[in-house]
């Protein structure tokens, strides 16, 4: 409960500290061992928590206070019974998204984004009852925001668990079970709305991932695959550009370097980076209607070859529970 008072709201795994008498005065979820990409490490924050009880007590005491207080405010106001889900309250959530959404690159809030696909169900269904295009455009900019960057997993398919930039590039390396279920309904009705092929694709694309990746022997599925692999977040998942050329060759290599952001300076820790799609071919400086048609043929071959070749060695480990239904 206090962390949907804090402004990340809930998430896992939750640290909530707590004053001797119990009572909450901060919260967050998934704090990293060390700083990195924004966030702070778990040690500093413990660090910075033990000056501020020692230096200014009397600020702790008042937040923990407020609080307190506003917590109580929530109980008395979920046991004065439930409010009928008439066209005023859906109206509400609608504003309400409106105001958080991300107008530059789509999904709602500041970092870390989390995918949230019921609040693009709900969007697509108040298209669908007012018409309002605003809400389809919503949607539409944030499926495509995703699966242009490293949330989705551009060589392997599937999404990780949640972005902690506000760009969708770099992940939580996590991949989980019930996120991939949830997100190909989410761009399946898109895709149902708009015919638009490429929501379609990643729907094919996600449920290729989870036939190959997370079923088991006996027709289960696996319910997540860790984020670590030999030791590091994310290992698996990196690239830098002499990999690609030690496939491809170099004329080859540097066109899928090109394509997906595979840079010598990188985009995540040590140099490396994270494949992600930072521009439209369809823009590039070839121009004509042929070139970009040989332009795509060669990507596609070259992509296709690429991830076909090269082996990254032992891949993350997954789960050892299997799910036989999701929840609702």
């Amino acid at each position: 409960m206090p962390a949907r008072l804090s402004p990340a709201g809930g998430g896992w795994p939750l640290s909530v500290f707590l004053t001797p008498e119990g009572k909450p005065f901060f919260a967050g979820t998934y704090f990293p061992k060390v700083s990195r990409m924004g966030l702070p490490g778990f040690g500093e924050l413990l660090l910075n928590i033990a000056n501020l009880w020692r230096t200014d007590r009397s600020r702790v005491l008042k937040a923990a206070s407020e609080v307190s207080q506003a917590l109580e405010q929530m109980h008395r106001a979920s046991m004065e019974g439930t409010q009928s889900l008439d066209m005023q309250v859906l109206r509400k959530a609608y504003e309400g998204l409106s105001r958080m959404y991300d107008t530059r690159f789509g999904g709602f809030g500041q970092a870390p984004k989390f995918p949230t696909p019921h609040q693009l169900y709900f969007l697509l269904r108040w298209h669908a009852r007012t018409g309002q295009k605003l809400a389809l455009e919503m949607v539409r900019e944030t499926l495509k925001s995703m699966r242009r960057g490293g949330i989705f997993d551009q060589v392997g398919f599937g999404f990780h668990r949640y972005s902690v930039d506000e760009r969708w590039l770099v992940p939580h390396f996590e991949k989980m079970l019930y996120d991939q279920a949830l997100l190909m309904t989410a761009y399946c009705e898109l895709y149902q709305l708009t015919q638009e092929s490429v929501f379609a694709r990643v729907v094919r694309e996600t449920a290729q991932y989870v036939l190959e990746e997370l079923r088991g022997s006996q027709g289960g599925f696996y319910c997540a695959e860790d984020a670590d692999s030999e030791g590091r977040e994310g290992a698996y998942y990196v690239w830098r550009p002499d990999e690609i050329r030690s496939v491809l060759g170099q004329e080859l290599g540097d066109l899928m370097c090109q394509a997906y952001g595979i840079t010598p300076e990188g985009n995540f820790e040590e140099g490396a980076s994270i494949p992600h799609l930072p521009w439209n071919p369809r823009h590039s400086p070839q121009g004509t209607a042929s070139a970009w048609r040989n332009w795509r043929s060669a990507w596609q071959e070259a992509g296709g070859f690429f991830w076909k070749h090269a082996g990254r060695g032992p891949g993350p480990s997954r789960t050892t529970r299997f799910s036989r239904a999701g929840t609702g």
